[in-house]
């Protein structure tokens, strides 16, 4: 069978990063099937600069045909293309796919991602693009969501066409790894995904930090890169109490409870030092106390005398391993930085729990993998892979301020072992040639 797909969100080489693959892996898992699969990459140039996509002239790649458009597909769009538009399925992906599938007068599927609802609810484009999409989707034969999260909130906008619109999820390449919840010394929790802000790590890395036998790995580069090893990098409280309190030596009541209800400046309870009483509530250090301190002022300096393993430190509140052992690695994250595939499928492999409460995610291949590879499987409430994720049946669904709530869960529920082997089932599910196959059957017209 002859496919044509059209859509911008579509890689011309192997190495570009920042392009999701899942149109390409149907198309790939379509050949592989015996169909002939081109593809047209329509791209309107501001758009592709604000998006700060790869650019690249206009031509043809191998199977790719890419044309460039200084106007919004307006005019004849058709004279530029230099393809065979002969084929027995269209399929258009993406705003510009659909709008540019629609201008031809073809009859093509219109697949459905996040992007296509920021298009339709953004006032920003509603001169142009949302009426453009409007009609695509009225003369379109079908409408594929990428996602059953998609689904729902397409047909709340566009209730009218129930009758033509189905899910086409992906599907994994590779076998699923059956495991059983068996950590080593610490539960290794993992993170994966473009280090942008609406991937919400940043809220992994502080949900993690009230762990002690948690170690945090996050793969992935991108803007928030910085950021992110910033607070990550930040001291952690002594003691649970004092968690959210920021990192200033504050005196925790659950420490010294007779300091209760004194705020959280440094003062020094007469009870401790007797000989202080009277001296006001600076942080002066009486010289009966420690002589070797004399002349050294009211500064909050640590002696080495006092604690030889603080030697060369300086005068930062950092506390060594050596003063307090059960402190050991609770700050610690690792940032692996960008990896290839199947080194980010091999950290999973390593890893007890998978957690990404990402939003506006279009569906979420990363989530798969992860439940594939035999993680505990977190993702966020009404986004993205929600509704393939059941909540404490294949996985853990978390609202993005309740990481830590969430990990809690995961920690105190009883059988994680039926957890897995729910995830197991559900992943056998989504293979992806039986996937790719699937949407092509979902499409029941010809041109």
């Amino acid at each position: 069978m002859k496919i044509l797909v059209i859509t911008d969100l579509y890689p011309i080489k192997d190495d570009e990063k920042c392009t999701p693959r899942t149109i390409y892996d149907f198309v790939q898992e379509w050949k592989k099937s015996g169909h002939e699969v081109k593809v047209i990459k329509p791209n309107f140039i501001l758009n592709s600069f604000l998006r700060r996509k790869p650019f690249y002239k206009s031509g043809i790649y191998g199977d790719i045909e890419n044309i460039n458009y200084w106007l919004p597909f307006i005019g004849k769009i058709k004279n530029k293309i230099k393809s065979n538009l002969e084929a027995d399925i269209v399929i258009a992906h993406m705003p510009s796919g659909l709008i540019f599938a629609n201008k031809l007068g073809l009859n093509f599927c219109a697949g459905v991602h996040v992007s296509d609802l920021e298009v339709l609810r953004n006032p920003v484009y509603k001169i142009y693009f949302r009426t453009e999409l409007e009609k695509a989707y009225q003369n379109a034969q079908k409408i594929a969501c990428r996602s059953f999260v998609l689904k729902d909130k397409f047909l709340k906008l566009y209730s009218e066409y129930a009758p033509k619109t189905f899910v086409a999820p992906s599907g994994i390449q590779f076998k699923p790894v059956k495991r059983t919840w068996n950590p080593t010394e610490k539960i290794k929790v993992l993170t994966c995904g473009q280090l942008i802000k609406r991937k919400n790590i940043d809220k992994v890395i502080h949900a993690c930090e009230g762990f002690e036998n948690i170690e945090l790995t996050v793969i992935g580069s991108g803007e928030e890169e910085k950021y992110l090893k910033k607070i990550a990098g930040k001291p952690h409280p002594l003691t649970p109490s004092l968690k959210g309190r920021g990192n200033s030596s504050e005196i925790s009541d659950k420490i010294y409870p007779f300091l209760k209800g004194r705020g959280n400046s440094s003062e020094i309870s007469d009870k401790i030092y007797p000989s202080l009483k009277e001296r006001g509530n600076s942080f002066e250090t009486p010289d009966k106390i420690y002589p070797f301190l004399k002349g050294r002022g009211n500064s909050l300096e640590t002696p080495d005398k006092i604690y030889p393993s603080l030697k060369g430190r300086g005068n930062s509140f950092e506390t060594p391993d050596k003063i307090y052992p059960s402190l050991k690695g609770r700050g610690e994250v690792v940032f692996m930085g960008h990896l290839s595939h199947e080194e980010v499928l091999k950290k999973m492999s390593e890893s007890d729990i998978f957690i990404l409460p990402s939003v506006n995610e279009t569906f979420g291949m990363v989530y798969l993998e992860a439940m594939a590879e035999g993680c505990i499987t977190v993702c966020t409430k009404g986004d993205g892979i929600d509704g393939i994720i059941k909540d404490s049946e294949n996985g853990f669904l978390t609202e993005v301020d309740k990481v830590e709530e969430t990990i809690q869960r995961i920690l105190d529920y009883k059988d994680k072992n039926a957890i897995l082997e729910n995830t197991y089932n559900t992943v056998l599910a989504f293979n992806e040639r039986d996937l790719a196959e699937q949407y092509l059957q979902s499409i029941t017209f010809c041109t």
